[in-house]
């Protein structure tokens, strides 16, 4: 039971943390570089809480954890460009 409630709120908290996260970065409030961390770490950070809550034996865990960096280190290019490219802030 508690198990699909981590779930539930794992989930919750990943799909409303970018959209929090640019409005925080559009406000001012975060600089480029915490916006440009939040955007690469998140599917690292989704992978490792679900193997935690799953209780995933730690080796494996830390193996899917690193191979998750991958696409957000493949992908931080176009997560910096398309930060630099967004309008100037207020």
């Amino acid at each position: 039971m508690w198990v699909g409630a981590l779930v539930v709120v794992l989930i919750v908290v990943a799909v409303g943390a970018r959209p929090l996260a640019v409005r925080l970065w559009l406000a001012g409030l975060i600089s480029d570089r915490a916006l440009f961390i939040a955007s690469v770490a998140r599917f690292p950070a989704i992978v490792l809480a679900f193997g935690l809550i799953l209780r995933v034996p730690l080796p494996l865990l830390l193996l899917l954890t690193s191979l998750s960096l991958v696409p957000g280190l493949l992908f931080s290019r176009v997560v910096h460009d398309a930060i630099q490219k967004r309008p100037t802030r207020r």
